[in-house]
């Protein structure tokens, strides 16, 4: 009795631990990883620690603190925006655009303020647009005839069970979403860097804002593609074959040899991207409890942003190299193949672990005969 007595205090005092480092680790957030990556940079660039760099820092991350705020409440109303980089960067090019010609350089603040409202008022339109909305969580799916059926939106509330442990995100599918959405950020930053590297290698500076816009471009056009979409592959399936797509379209760009050829290279990476990035959305939503969603979105988000501003640094040093563009390019390759092997390792964790519509919308067993109540009483089906 007294062995199984401290068997017992043991694991509860070893359950309290854990617990305690989930919720702390829960708490600290991305804080860490903020500290890492100033103690990776203050290293790196000597420079990055003086006053004029911080105060650089702080005027370039204003953007993003006014962006996070508005995208703070549209999580915490269980939503998601994708949208809030492109609405920047297309505001940000008409502002600058209406800025460049003769006499009016006056309109270009209410320019930028007029496109983003067209914008955002497009996008109510859509959404009122009721004809073609998803169902209600835990209401069967009505099919369109442009409506995907493994979308998040259509998918029902989660169900908790005995396999998926409710309000933690210390979950090995989480890991993996965690590691696709950081090789996601690699891919855009360090081909941020190497575009740009590339064009004005090939003295063409000024061409490295529309080949990497070609590449945008091909991921709209692919977004709107995918969502007509009518197939039957679950997600945790099509997530191993878009990264082992988008790994080896990350070859083309090695081999252009002109601005014109590395255009024609980057539409293909950039058919993969939107993609990649519903079906990772699609996937947290699924395998994640509903307590701890907002944190995992902000988390997966916050694992972009590392991979942009690591991989960016870390590809600046590289073109400057021996190695030049093409090591640049080679970065990006890395991450996708070995995130895609990842995935393909976990593609059947990641499938029993999203929740299905059947527990959701299964009906409760109705007892109108007495063997239907017999067999609801030994527990069988009804």
């Amino acid at each position: 009795m007294a062995t199984e007595a401290t068997t017992e205090t043991s694991a509860l005092a070893a359950a309290k631990r854990k617990e305690f480092t989930r919720s702390m680790i829960e708490l600290a957030g991305m804080l860490p990883v903020l500290i890492v990556i100033c103690i990776l940079f203050a290293v790196l660039t000597p420079n990055f620690l003086t006053q004029n760099n911080i105060v650089n820092v702080v005027r370039q991350a204003s953007i993003n603190i006014v962006l996070a705020a508005g995208m703070t409440f549209v999580i915490l109303t269980g939503g998601i925006d994708l949208a809030v980089g492109s609405v920047l960067g297309f505001t940000a090019v008409i502002a600058v655009v209406v800025s460049l010609i003769p006499g009016l350089d006056w309109a270009a603040v209410p320019a930028a303020l007029l496109a983003g409202a067209l914008v955002v008022g497009a996008g109510l339109a859509f959404a009122a647009l009721r004809r073609t909305a998803p169902p209600p969580a835990g209401a069967p799916a009505a099919r369109t005839a442009w409506a995907p059926v493994t979308t998040s939106a259509t998918m029902p509330a989660p169900v908790r069970t005995a396999a998926r442990r409710p309000g933690t995100l210390l979950t090995r599918n989480f890991a993996t979403l965690l590691a696709v959405n950081l090789a996601l950020g690699v891919f855009f930053g360090s081909t941020q860097v190497s575009v740009s590297a590339f064009a004005e290698v090939h003295h063409a500076a000024a061409a490295a804002g529309f080949l990497y816009g070609l590449m945008s471009a091909a991921s709209l056009l692919a977004g709107l593609a995918y969502g007509r979409h009518r197939g039957h592959t679950p997600p945790a399936a099509q997530l191993p074959l878009i990264l082992s797509f988008l790994a080896c379209a990350s070859l083309l760009p090695l081999l252009a040899g002109a601005p014109w050829q590395l255009g024609l290279a980057l539409l293909l990476p950039g058919a993969g991207v939107a993609p990649l990035i519903i079906v990772s959305s699609t996937l947290v939503e699924s395998v994640m409890d509903r307590s701890v969603l907002t944190q995992a979105f902000t988390w997966t988000n916050s694992a972009s942003a590392a991979g942009i501003a690591v991989s960016a640094a870390a590809v600046g040093r590289l073109v400057d190299g021996p190695g030049g563009t093409r090591a640049g390019f080679t970065v990006p390759l890395l991450a996708l193949t070995a995130t895609a092997a990842l995935t393909w390792s976990r593609r059947h964790a990641l499938a029993s672990g999203t929740i299905t519509a059947t527990a959701a919308t299964r009906p409760p067993p109705q007892a109108d005969s007495p063997g239907a109540a017999q067999r609801i009483t030994r527990g069988g089906p009804a």
